[in-house]
């Protein structure tokens, strides 16, 4: 007899629990802190929330149960944030600026334009140190991380130069746009259309060529434009995955579409690890409870004995000289590090081996005998 599911123990609950990344504090462990709470907004605290599409959530229940039920709280549907636009706020980092005279220094690019829309060689702008060397970059910095959405820079002579637009994401650079280098004698704000729309950061470097105008290129300001949230909607066509050793994960569930207030998938199967996913086309994860509902067998020492099926895979160890299947099951009974749930005997041999799962196949040995802990029956192929 096993308990029914009102007398499951929620098995997540305050356990180990990781993601691919994390966006803006939503930490994996949210979703088994025991608070249902379901944020309306992507940067509201109490749910899981990921930066990359392609992501997956995991929590490692400490030991092998047997599980029942898999209950994941969605989020509420929310209004996306306006766009924030910022002028920058501090320099990061450059290759060369031009110190001879004052008024062309990199600084020269914080905050709000003051050159444009007058076009030449006007103090106010970052200018290289010596003209047209050839590959040049500088990397701005602004108050708040955005996703991305548009990049404005001010060119003020010898426009044209900027050759790549980059974001820093979790310690790599993202390229949001790159072209080749032109001369364009005329001053103009360069907004090119950006390769994606979902790098999340502050951190923007711009790369020139001066080699084409054979001279300075000057800038005199840069805005940034996008949302401190990203709409990932609701969650939508999840994966439940089970695993009873570290990555070695089994699909058990799929729901298509869009999930409700909550979803549940009802199980019955032996796992230590769950692990939660979008399928394509992917998008953010985010989860504000994932419970996990099922029970520690107890591990008595009642056996089944089945000349039926053999246990398969790799034994936790090998007895030998055993005159009997009862002294087999009695060392499968004292291995608990880790646990012994199932063994074979084979009187020919007097060999007792002994498993950690119920992983089996057909037996077409008649001499040898499986022995599996009571509960594990049902977990025979």
């Amino acid at each position: 007899m096993f308990p029914f599911c009102s007398a499951f123990t929620n098995l997540a609950l305050n356990k180990a629990a990781t993601q691919t990344d994390t966006h803006i504090g939503g930490d994996a462990s949210l979703a088994v802190d025991g608070s249902s709470f379901q944020a309306s907004s992507y940067a509201d605290s109490g749910c899981t929330r990921t930066v990359s599409e392609d992501a997956s959530w995991e929590v490692d229940l400490g030991d092998l149960y047997v599980i029942n039920q898999v209950k994941i709280i969605n989020r509420l549907d929310y209004v996306v944030a306006p766009d924030i636009d910022q002028w920058v706020s501090s320099i990061a980092s450059f290759s060369t600026e031009y110190t001879k005279e004052p008024g062309w220094t990199a600084s020269e690019m914080i905050g709000a334009a003051n050159v444009y829309p007058n076009y030449g060689d006007i103090e106010g702008t970052w200018a290289q140190k010596d003209k047209g060397i050839g590959n040049e970059f500088i990397e701005v910095m602004f108050t708040t991380k955005v996703y991305v959405s548009k990049v404005d820079i001010y060119e003020t002579e010898n426009s044209g130069g900027v050759t790549s637009i980059k974001g820093r994401q979790s310690g790599q650079w993202i390229v949001l746009w790159s072209g080749a280098a032109s001369h364009i004698q005329n001053v103009r704000i360069f907004s090119p259309p950006l390769l994606t729309t979902e790098c999340f950061t502050n951190h923007i470097r711009i790369e020139v060529d001066t080699s084409i105008s054979n001279s300075w290129v000057e800038i005199d300001a840069v805005k940034l434009h996008g949302k401190e949230n990203i709409q990932v909607g609701r969650l939508q066509d999840v994966e439940v995955y089970f695993a009873r050793e570290k990555n070695a994960y089994t699909l058990v569930n799929y729901q298509a579409g869009v999930a409700g207030d909550s979803v549940t998938f009802t199980e019955d199967m032996f796992a230590r690890w769950i692990k939660v996913t979008r399928r394509t086309p992917f998008k953010a994860l985010s989860l504000c409870e994932v419970l996990v509902y099922g029970f520690l067998p107890d591990d008595t020492a009642t056996f089944r004995r089945l000349s039926s099926h053999k246990p398969i895979g790799t034994s936790l160890k090998v007895i030998n000289s055993l005159t009997s299947v009862m002294k087999c099951a009695a060392h499968c009974d004292r291995q608990m590090a880790p646990r012994c749930r199932s063994a074979q005997y084979n009187p020919s041999t007097k060999t007792c081996s002994l498993y950690q799962w119920f992983d089996n196949a057909l037996n077409t040995n008649a001499n040898s005998v499986m022995l599996v802990r009571e509960y594990g029956v049902r977990f025979l192929t």
